[in-house]
């Protein structure tokens, strides 16, 4: 029974994040919505959701300063804010923004992403 609560409850956090549009949420919001609502379910349950819609490629997740997830719907190549005071991830105006000459990666890395919290990795030739 407590399985089929929990399904139920999945099902309706899919609803309200398909509503969200094109943004970034930490998981706790959507939490904090379906616990508002009356949802039983928990934050653990909100996190494997968002992960599974990731692997679904309904939204990518963003990781900060390697502790702190957000999961964005916004699934094009973009740059994001973050927003320290806020604990907020906002897009960045992508058509404000002008690389004229991207740096190379520090140590003879290679693989550069763009995009908040992707790694540089370092390469084994150097």
């Amino acid at each position: 029974m407590q399985d089929c609560v929990q399904r139920a409850s999945v099902w309706r956090l899919r609803r309200c994040l398909s509503g969200m549009g094109k943004t970034a949420t930490s998981p706790q919001k959507p939490y904090a919505d379906a616990k508002a609502g009356g949802e039983s379910v928990s934050l653990a349950t909100v996190y494997n959701t968002l992960r599974a819609f990731c692997d679904a490629g309904l939204m990518q997740e963003i990781t900060v300063d390697g502790s702190k997830s957000y999961f964005d719907t916004n699934m094009d190549d973009h740059p994001h804010f973050f927003w320290e005071d806020e604990r907020k991830l906002t897009d960045a105006p992508v058509d404000q923004l002008e690389i004229r000459r991207p740096p190379g990666p520090a140590g003879g890395g290679r693989d550069f992403q763009s995009g908040c919290g992707d790694p540089l990795r370092r390469s084994k030739h150097r």
